[in-house]
């Protein structure tokens, strides 16, 4: 039997449809976060015709996502929770509560692909979702199942005639509001070439490469510093990168010394090299930010992951 994380959106039904296809058995799993309890994901269950169960990940969402977010943004960084969900949540928590459930493997309708326990680009550049198996565990690959790797995501939609927004995108919304919300308002300074030029209300509620909200038309966040409650402003041009230092890196294959790196959702990849925790750019990368994933790919393959510490901007 194999587990499916069941939102109710249109992606996990597909990827059920897919699996049901194939003849496999299929339990629906919905992953409660938070108020949600998952009534669409229950209707879908029923017209899919499978079993359905709840994984009340409540608690366990708050301690390893939430919180871990709203201390990042104190501190000035920008993290992206998507991708600790997926390491601590989706493909933790949830898989490990499909086994227990009788379930060989736990699929969902991420657009990616994954051969021989490893993550490869979807065929759907587009929508491909890869870097969101940046950071997780290279012990959970081989029992994850990813049916829309092959797919393309408006014939998916098409198929179903979903109307509906994009599940995958919404899990964490409600709580990324109420965590910025609890944030503290403190007046502190915009910086630009040394000189105060402005005041906000609060350093972490900025990150770097915002434009919005500065009432500056060509300047840009540059550094975000928690701890003198300043943000730092600086041209279009003055946010390339020259090299970047990274934690821990979660690794699901041998990493070269040169290679691709994204630190977003569908950024054009660069060329890098890693050395130890050093990651220096042979390409220009705009507006990295500390917090971010940075995400290492050998062509399509996924190598793996680490969060960013410390970023060195190229001199001008």
């Amino acid at each position: 039997m194999i587990g499916v994380g069941l939102s109710g959106g249109v992606d996990s039904a597909a990827a059920t449809k897919e699996l049901l296809d194939e003849g496999a058995d299929v339990l629906g799993l919905f992953l409660r976060l938070h108020s949600d309890e998952g009534k669409e994901a229950r209707k879908r269950s029923q017209e899919l015709g499978i079993p359905f169960q709840i994984v009340d990940a409540r608690a366990a969402f708050q301690k390893s996502v939430v919180q871990p977010f709203i201390l990042e943004y104190a501190a000035g960084r920008t993290p992206n929770p998507c991708l600790y969900c997926n390491r601590n949540i989706k493909f933790g928590l949830l898989l490990d509560a499909a086994k227990k459930l009788g379930c060989k493997k736990l699929a969902t309708g991420h657009y990616a692909k994954i051969e021989n326990a490893r993550i490869l680009r979807a065929t759907d550049k587009k929508k491909d979702q890869s870097y969101a198996f940046a950071l997780v565990k290279k012990e959970a690959l081989p029992f994850i199942v990813l049916p829309l790797g092959e797919k393309n995501k408006c014939e998916v939609k098409r198929a179903s005639n979903w109307r509906g927004g994009e599940s995958q995108d919404l899990c964490f919304a409600s709580s990324r509001l109420n965590a910025l919300k609890d944030l503290p308002k403190k007046r502190g300074r915009f910086v630009f070439n040394g000189e105060t030029v402005g005041e906000h209300y609060g350093a972490w509620f900025y990150c770097v490469g915002q434009r919005h909200g500065l009432g500056r038309k060509r300047l840009y966040v540059k550094e975000v510093d928690a701890k003198e409650n300043a943000v730092v402003l600086a041209e279009r041009n003055e946010l390339y990168c020259e090299s970047f230092r990274v934690g821990e890196k979660n690794l699901h294959g041998p990493l070269p010394d040169e290679i691709n790196l994204i630190v977003r959702h569908h950024q054009q990849p660069v060329r890098c090299r890693v050395t130890g925790d050093t990651v220096t750019l042979l390409e220009p990368l705009w507006a990295p930010s500390p917090g971010q994933v940075a995400g290492f790919y050998d062509n399509d393959l996924l190598v793996g992951g680490a969060i960013i510490k410390e970023v060195q901007w190229r001199v001008k």
